[in-house]
């Protein structure tokens, strides 16, 4: 996005969940360099975009210099991280200052958000699903911020064989009718499918 972008990663191995969200991802990567080189396919120019597992805030961050107006999301104690890669990297660089906001996938997520007052162009998601049993609360989020005009972008890596038994469960579970972007199809989802990782990369 014509511009360095500096992630600090926090790991506190005494926290008591695991530090998923305190490092940055090859999906993360692969996201960012996607949304960056399809700009005439997916415009976020003033576009409201919810990330969810926004961890380091490396995709907030692309978002927003993409113009996005973003609401980067994760859990509470990952949120202090995320602010301050967010802030130190998009100030003074962007029209839309992001926010940041604390939120656990659930199947009553719109108890806390409902979805009338919550309504998103874009949901994104890089490396959200990993060694956690949290699926099924995953896809309920997803849902609930999704209407007919939303479009996903899921960045995920292929991890034998853990991805590819959640891939056969996506299938399964998810049948969504909104519009969705990427490099392959897996049922009515399409994922970007990250293949390497090089955290020195410049987006």
């Amino acid at each position: 996005v014509g511009t360095d972008i500096n992630i600090y990663e926090c790991i506190d191995f005494n926290q008591s969940v695991d530090p998923y969200g305190a490092v940055m991802w090859p999906g993360a990567l692969a996201l960012c360099s996607f949304l960056e080189n399809n700009r005439d396919m997916v415009n976020l120019e003033d576009k409201q975009v919810l990330e969810l597992g926004s961890g380091t805030g490396l995709v907030a961050i692309v978002a927003s210099l993409l113009g996005a107006k973003v609401t980067a999301t994760d859990l509470p104690n990952f949120l202090g991280n995320l602010r301050a890669n967010v802030m130190r990297n998009i100030r003074g660089r962007s029209r839309h200052i992001p926010q940041i906001c604390p939120l656990t996938w659930s199947f009553d997520v719109g108890r806390i958000y409902p979805s009338h007052l919550h309504r998103f162009d874009f949901v994104l998601a890089a490396d959200v699903v990993y060694h956690h049993h949290y699926l099924d609360e995953l896809l309920a989020t997803m849902s609930h911020f999704c209407h007919p005009r939303t479009t996903i972008i899921w960045a995920n890596k292929l991890r034998i064989p853990l991805l590819l038994n959640n891939a056969v469960h996506l299938s399964e579970q998810l049948i969504f009718d909104w519009p969705l972007l990427g490099f392959a199809m897996l049922a009515k989802m399409l994922f970007v499918f990250p293949f390497a990782q090089n955290k020195n990369n410049s987006i």
